[in-house]
């Protein structure tokens, strides 16, 4: 390795997606593109957090000035004595029901909170408490301005993206719109969490902020290690978004485009590699070289002229390797896949293979490269049918014995009555068959169908089935009239609940922002899986 090469050590933080694309289209249309996704909401320690929102995670958990959240540094251990229980979410006590530690205070929100007060006090069943709560974007910016209501009550985030209510009720629905404008086009994203408990909600979305971008010449400076056959990818990637540039020549890229969301100005690390692939299968064979280097990006409106370089050394080095072996289980698989990507602490992302068979057995080689590991990737369907997708991340060489089981997505969606579909209104019940286990959470959504005409989405995220259209922030924001819209449930792993998705990391899958969802990009790391149905097309109530 060249003494240019240096291993990058970065910390894990906040992310944003590069592209964000919705299901827009007609029922049957080939530019029917998908919306959200899901993976297992625990909460990852990893996922730390945007320079900018870095203050998020410890603010939300150190809103104990009354007791109570069991990850809050303050005011969790100190009031574990005789008070009230924690339920779950319910620990993060405020206002009254964090006083007491007597023998009264067993309401759900309180009586776990710091010594002394008065028993009578304590949380009681039903007690109204405040709410203190954050809005992010799927890469974990702060959204600032964002229109918010929680329990009937309206606000709008601070410019950390924070919001606060008094008196709310121990149960409650929050809802918040956001628009924007990405490259003149209007942009209207509704959300509504309902059947939230937890005083501390994070309401994470998909885009609330304007596309950055810049033009950077790509320069691999024709390496000699790229002959015949070889493959040479190019990825960047950062706190704010992340790229990637397949098949590169030798000659490079003259001002490759990048785009990102967030801060005028970021920093990227630029990713290269080369292999010789297979000549059969066209999986990697053996890894040739590797290099990486940083690069400063700030926005410009000016989409001719390179604004700086992204240049290589890539000198044959000595690459570790070994394979990935396991199953995917099932049979009768209509359009199965596998992919592989090496995905990099800086977040940028190198596809290595599509695999297309069915066979159940997988082995695959992979390289063993500083600051990156394998994501497998294993998925049925596609984001225009339906989809089942699940991931493997973390992986190393030489890990043996993975088996991987695909998802099945809601199927059977329904409106009652059925003569509803032409004009969907208040009243109108929807419905479907879950894919997994029976009242889970999910994610439903309505997309306008042609978004040139509108960009509105819907986004309802609930354990609630069957359920109706909510209000929207007290009804400020409703639906356009007419349509058609697009009608579809996701699922996103497999929280125990709302409140789970609420959580200061959010809950977004990692697939779920790329165009296929079948690509890891973004902050979160583990594994998880997400289901995505058929789309069913509606029109609403003039």
């Amino acid at each position: 390795m060249s003494a240019r090469r240096t291993t990058i050590r970065i910390e894990r933080r906040w992310r944003r997606s590069v592209e964000f694309t919705t299901v827009a289209s007609l029922l049957g249309l080939a530019a029917c593109a998908k919306l959200i996704g899901i993976e297992d909401v625990q909460l990852d320690p990893s996922f730390a957090g945007n320079p900018g929102t870095a203050g998020v995670d410890s603010a939300v958990a150190g809103q104990s000035a009354s007791g109570g959240h069991t990850n809050s540094a303050g005011g969790a251990t100190a009031g574990r004595g005789n008070g009230g229980q924690n339920t779950g979410d319910g620990g993060q006590s405020t206002g009254n029901g964090g006083q007491n530690t007597g023998s009264g205070g067993t309401g759900t929100q309180g009586g776990a909170g710091n010594q002394g007060g008065n028993s009578a006090a304590a949380g009681a069943t039903g007690a109204s408490t405040s709410v203190k709560g954050h809005v992010i974007d799927f890469w974990g910016h702060a959204l600032s301005n964002v229109s918010v209501e929680v329990a009937g009550k309206a606000s709008s985030t601070d410019a950390q993206g924070a919001f606060s209510f008094d008196s709310v009720p121990n149960e409650y629905d929050a809802s918040l719109v956001v628009i924007f404008n990405v490259n003149g086009r209007i942009k209207t994203r509704a959300w509504v969490y309902q059947g939230l408990t937890r005083r501390d909600p994070t309401l994470q979305i998909y885009e609330g902020l304007g596309e950055r971008g810049t033009q950077v010449d790509v320069l691999p400076n024709n390496p000699t290690t790229l002959t015949g056959s070889r493959t040479l990818s190019i990825s960047f990637g950062g706190p704010d978004g992340a790229s990637q540039k397949t098949d590169v020549s030798g000659a490079g890229i003259s001002a490759a485009h990048l785009a990102w969301q967030g801060p005028q100005v970021t920093q990227e690390f630029a990713h290269a590699l080369i292999w010789e692939p297979d000549p059969n299968s066209d999986f990697p064979a053996q890894f040739i070289a590797f290099d990486t280097t940083q690069v400063g990006l700030t926005d410009t409106s000016d989409i001719i002229q390179a604004h700086g370089s992204a240049s290589f050394n890539l000198s044959a080095d000595t690459i570790p390797s070994g394979t990935i072996a396991g199953t995917v289980p099932g049979s009768g698989f209509t359009a199965r896949f596998n992919n592989v990507f090496l995905r990099y602490t800086s977040n940028a992302v190198i596809k290595l293979l599509a695999d297309k068979s069915k066979t159940a057995g997988f082995s695959y080689l992979i390289p063993g490269i500083p600051d990156s590991t394998a994501t497998l990737v294993a998925g049925e369907g596609d984001v225009y049918t339906e989809l089942g997708v699940t991931h493997k991340d973390g992986l190393v060489p030489n890990t043996s014995g993975l088996s991987l089981s695909i998802p099945t997505p809601a199927r059977d969606l329904a409106v009652t009555p059925n003569t509803d579909l032409t004009k969907v209104s208040a009243s109108t019940q929807f419905s479907f068959k879950p894919g997994g286990s029976a009242n889970a959470p999910f994610v439903a959504t309505f997309a306008y169908g042609d978004n040139s005409v509108h960009d509105d989405i819907l986004f309802v995220v609930s354990a609630k089935a069957p359920f109706k259209l909510p209000k929207v922030v007290n009804g400020a924001y409703t639906l356009p009239p007419g349509g058609p819209y697009i009608w579809r449930i996701e699922t996103h792993g497999a929280p125990a609940s709302v409140d789970a998705m609420a959580g200061p990391s959010g809950f977004l899958d990692t697939l779920s922002n790329s165009y296929n969802a079948d690509e890891p990009s973004g902050p979160r790391t583990g594994d998880g899986f997400y289901t995505l149905s058929k789309p069913t097309e509606l029109k609403l109530a003039p």
